[in-house]
């Protein structure tokens, strides 16, 4: 060692060539620790995703039972998407695979929307707004959840907040806020439907709608008729009944319209739901909000 340190010090050339062997040698582990690293974080994205995939495609071809173990997987590891589906599927139940449990669906969507969930805050603060399933209502908790998930880029979230700000529901009034998200939703919105395979003309999702409540019934049940209407277009079997039956008797501020309420009674009816028949089943049969139709009543009714 000490003739090495001899030698360096009177050739400081070598010295130099030394030094910058060593720091290449260094330099060149840390990129292959780091590439590593990152293959094994990309690896690891891409078996949740196709976890995540074959979940959904379970789910469409009517597997609930294998969509429920992929999601219980992937939520026990965080995935926040995984725990938004479990929370979904709880909120509405499946017959004979999962039983229907509100208060556990909350629990999913708040750990789905601290996992960095899109609009998991969207349902969970929606729950909390109006202490659905038993929920302790908290206001200030429920706008902030639904906050976030707009800040996150969620359409529906987006919405909610531009309507809040711009009539001053439960917030500061503000009609730039409520500016800038509407048109981030819009963005959002035009954005996807401008990408290939998409219908240009979409039905649109909205918080409210003026002419389906009445003076004295806005603000609060707008959103929650919105809220339930969403989740009923999108297959949830109770929100479905739930909406017929709020358009036969004209509850909540809903104009008494038989026609909807048939509409929303029949798409229950297809997935089989009991009361969805016998709704559907009565109004055709007595020309309730349709043309009586005896055949047809005994369609749905069977």
């Amino acid at each position: 060692w000490h003739h090495f340190r001899y030698f360096l010090a009177h050739h400081a050339a070598v010295a130099m060539v030394v030094r910058e062997v060593v720091l290449v040698c260094l330099c060149c582990t840390c990129v292959c620790l780091a590439s590593n690293s990152t293959a094994l974080e990309q690896g690891k994205e891409d078996a949740t995703n196709a976890k995540l995939a074959n979940a959904s495609l379970a789910l469409r071809e009517g597997n609930s039972s294998t969509a429920i173990e992929l999601y219980e997987e992937l939520g026990k590891a965080g995935v926040p998407e995984a725990l938004e589906e479990l929370a979904r599927l709880y909120e509405v139940g499946k017959s004979g695979v999962l039983p229907r449990d509100g208060r556990l669906a909350a629990t999913l969507y708040e750990k789905a929307h601290k996992k960095g969930g899109k609009c998991s805050g969207f349902y969970f603060g929606t729950i909390l707004l109006h202490g659905l399933y038993g929920v302790h209502q908290d206001t200030g908790k429920g706008i902030q959840a639904i906050l976030d998930s707009a800040n996150r880029g969620c359409y529906e979230a987006q919405i909610a907040v531009g309507y809040r700000t711009a009539k001053g529901v439960k917030v500061e009034k503000n009609c730039n806020t409520a500016l800038h998200y509407y048109h981030l939703a819009a963005s959002q919105a035009r954005k996807h439907f401008e990408e290939p395979g998409h219908n240009p003309n979409p039905q649109q999702t909205r918080i409210m709608d003026p002419k389906e409540a009445s003076i004295g019934q806005r603000g609060e049940d707008d959103e929650m008729i919105q809220y339930v209407r969403y989740r009923a277009e999108k297959g949830d079997v109770t929100h479905q009944i739930t909406m017929a039956n709020w358009y036969f008797h004209g509850d909540r501020g809903l104009p008494r319209d038989h026609s909807q309420a048939l509409r929303f009674y029949e798409m229950a009816a297809e997935s089989g739901n009991l009361e969805g028949e016998y709704g559907a089943g009565v109004m055709h049969l007595r020309g309730i909000g349709t043309d009586k139709n005896l055949t047809r009543a005994s369609e749905v009714i069977q």
